[in-house]
């Protein structure tokens, strides 16, 4: 985390410090001080049927998971009213409570912020049929911040309409944050979520923006809280591929698409790879690839010269945000929520998620493995981040390299390249190798063999790290 998110939420929670002590422990109304409001973890959850496996259900319980906000329709104007689409189906229970949340069209937002906006909320939400885990409404409405104020005066009603002890939340855009506007809307609800991720849309011709709003996520929570809502601090736990023409021009986002298989194809280069760091860690991974020729991605025909950009963040940059917001103690953030819970066999899930438990930095696994007719090099990722782009990870191979086989090596004589069989060594790289994923170094075509191997990389640090391992098995060492 930036440095500067540190020093600005500390200096957000002096305040509330200072009302403690006052007094001995009583609130300045003398009234004893209540228990410190925990600091929790949420995620929304995105995707139809609502359905978790139980390993699923077993991960959300590991992770402390406080609620889930479910995605439950999408509010479209039609005909003068508005009308749910999309609703969601509900197909299994949870192990948190749930809250409905309801995205609202830019088409919409006249109809939703008239007089009969309140009641044609309720009235969809009645006949919703959401289960009875349902403890409270999201409104999820990309507002004009000009009309901020029509929009709390919708929400006062709305609030009205809702059942007894349900929960009125909104999500919250960061142009929001710090107007008179948005003060008012926090008096109207009882949570807000800013969302600091995917607010930037790429330009053509220009650097693709952050994932993430890391750089002003300092003053974004200082501006987070206002009024009587608590904040929800949206994070992003997903990865996200923008499609660009060849003429650099965005013209979609897919979640549909693995990078790792994509660059075993012949007909996709890496153009760039980079891990964006902040002023303490990194905190996003980065990568370009480019079609050589008309070609597929998926199931999308492109054009040759079209570019796909990934783009993830980092879990421990994640791990740390959250780890250095709960350490303020400040009962107005209620705690973070992540978007999303990911898919089943979505591609761009991340493998790891923000409540993984931390390993070691740099862990990858190097080993042999040996059958009958020979043995293969393997390069396992066993962290939560891939190691530091552009570097990735670099082998060097030494000993009976003229029957290995290797795709895409440099052979080198002294400093001189050369044929595999007057080679004494062999170079190698991969510049992604995302967490659980492995890469197959090179095949022996023999047991006898004999071969060293020196893999190098970086954590998302900076800080260098190396393995060495070598056949016969006897010979290795780490």
């Amino acid at each position: 985390m930036p440095a500067t998110l540190s020093h600005a939420l500390h200096r957000l929670a002096m305040p509330v410090l200072g009302v403690a002590l006052l007094g001995g422990g009583w609130a300045l109304s003398g009234q004893p001080r209540t228990a410190q409001p925990a600091f929790q973890r949420a995620w929304w959850y995105w995707h139809h049927p609502f359905r978790l496996s139980a390993a699923e259900v077993r991960d959300l319980k590991r992770s402390g998971c406080a609620r889930l906000y479910v995605h439950a329709g999408t509010l479209m104007a039609r005909g003068g009213s508005l009308e749910l689409t999309s609703p969601q189906r509900f197909a299994s229970d949870a192990p948190c409570p749930l809250y409905a949340v309801l995205r609202v069209h830019p088409g919409a937002h006249p109809l939703l912020l008239s007089p009969a906006g309140p009641s044609q909320v309720a009235r969809l939400l009645r006949a919703a049929r959401l289960p009875a885990a349902v403890q409270g409404v999201q409104l999820d409405a990309d507002i004009p911040t000009a009309r901020l104020a029509d929009y709390a005066r919708l929400l006062d009603g709305v609030r009205r309409e809702l059942p007894t002890g349900w929960c009125l939340s909104v999500t919250a855009l960061p142009d929001w944050l710090g107007t008179r506007g948005y003060a008012r809307v926090c008096d109207a609800v009882d949570e807000v979520a800013p969302q600091f991720y995917g607010n930037r849309w790429p330009i053509a011709g220009r650097k693709p923006p952050p994932l993430w709003e890391t750089a002003e996520l300092a003053r974004g929570v200082e501006r987070a809280t206002a009024g009587r809502a608590r904040a929800w601090i949206g994070l992003p736990s997903y990865g996200r591929c923008v499609v660009l023409d060849p003429h650099g021009q965005p013209i979609g986002v897919r979640h549909d698409l693995d990078p790792e298989d994509l660059m075993q194809a012949a007909d996709w280069t890496v153009r760039s790879a980079a891990t964006r760091t902040g002023e303490e860690l990194a905190v996003e991974d980065g990568l370009t690839l480019r079609a050589s020729t008309d070609t597929l991605a998926g199931s999308l025909a492109v054009a040759s010269g079209t570019s796909l950009w990934f783009q993830w963040p980092r879990i421990d940059a994640l791990q740390r945000t959250e780890r250095e917001l709960a350490d303020q103690h400040d009962p107005r953030l209620a705690g973070v929520c992540y978007f999303r819970w990911p898919a089943p066999g979505e591609p761009l899930a991340l493998r790891s998620q923000p409540h993984t438990e931390a390993k070691p930095t740099g862990t990858l696994a190097l080993t042999f493995q040996q059958s009958a007719d020979g043995a293969r090099l393997v390069v396992r990722n066993d962290g939560i981040d891939a190691p530091r782009l552009p570097d990735g990870i670099r082998v060097t191979l030494t000993g009976e390299l003229a029957d290995l086989e290797i795709e895409a090596a440099e052979y080198r004589c002294g400093d001189a390249p050369c044929s595999p069989l007057r080679a004494d060594r062999a170079l190698c790289s991969r510049t992604l190798l995302r967490p659980g994923s492995q890469w197959i170094v090179c095949r022996l075509p023999h047991a006898g063999a004999r071969l060293s191997a020196h893999v190098m990389w970086s954590d998302g640090q900076g800080a260098p790290h190396a393995l060495t391992a070598a056949l016969p098995p006897e010979e290795r060492t780490r």
